[in-house]
């Protein structure tokens, strides 16, 4: 795909604006992230640096304090997690068993 096809594609999975916080301790600050059809993506980073409290806000185990996240242009954060796994994972048993640590 080329950039320009790319960039007037509509994404599969969007995230925006995504802040994430333990408690009082922020983790995430406005995180953003677009996969379009066909795409494969790899979050990469140093231990610490919030990649799987990003994948565990994306499957629903973790509420974000703010932002956006959309499957399929059907917003899906702040969902009980029994409609996401329904709604976005249709393939897991459970949310918790797509993101393992």
């Amino acid at each position: 795909m080329t950039a320009r096809a790319r960039a007037e594609a509509t994404p599969m999975l969007t995230v925006d604006g995504l802040d994430v916080a333990y408690d009082d301790f922020q983790v995430l600050w406005g995180a953003e992230l677009r996969v379009n059809e066909g795409e494969i993506v790899c979050v990469l980073g140093p231990n610490g640096a919030g990649k799987s409290t990003l994948m565990n806000t994306i499957s629903g185990l973790v509420h974000p304090r703010a932002g956006r996240i959309t499957f399929l242009d059907q917003r899906v954060d702040g969902f009980p997690r029994i409609v996401r796994r329904d709604t976005a994972s249709p393939t897991c048993s459970s949310a918790g068993a797509c993101f393992r640590s």
